[in-house]
């Protein structure tokens, strides 16, 4: 099961690096895709789809480092410091993905004037701060198990 895990770990952790590509090698083909998203940037040069193509690498790359660190922990259970890197890079998703999108908003409506970009809080990307901050509260609880500090203060006096 741990293999099962760590591969489809990876292979998400890829996938979400490629997804981006497809913006930056064919915006052509890839503009629909980002309307749908941003329906207000109707009209953008490809230039714009390619620089939000661009941004949407750097929020899908937090995330896949997250992912990738997460199957590294699981490869090596003894190593806390996965454990916590990957915690905080889900917990750091949410804000480089909202930045990531008012940027492309900025971006993809700067042909426009007066435009109105918004940022809609969602609890798809909460949830992400939510198991980062259980990943951080795991790799503390381990890390205070596994002290010798705490095994002399378990013990009755």
């Amino acid at each position: 099961m741990k293999k099962f895990a760590v591969g489809v770990l990876i292979l998400t952790a890829v996938l979400l690096l490629l997804y981006p590509l497809w913006g930056l090698l064919s915006p052509q083909s890839y503009a629909p895709e980002l309307m749908a998203h941003y329906s207000y940037g109707e009209g953008a040069t490809m230039e714009q789809v390619q620089r939000s193509a661009a941004l949407l690498w750097l929020s899908n790359g937090v995330l896949a480092l997250g992912l990738i660190v997460l199957s590294l922990f699981l490869l090596r259970p003894g190593k806390l410091t996965w454990l916590k890197l990957a915690g905080y890079c889900l917990v750091l998703y949410p804000f480089v993905r909202a930045a990531v999108v008012v940027l492309s908003g900025l971006n993809l409506t700067s042909h426009i004037e007066d435009a109105e970009v918004a940022l809609q809080i969602s609890s798809e990307h909460l949830f992400y701060l939510v198991v980062g901050i259980a990943l951080l509260g795991l790799a503390s609880v381990q890390a205070k198990l596994q002290s010798p500090l705490s095994e002399a203060m378990d013990e009755p006096a």
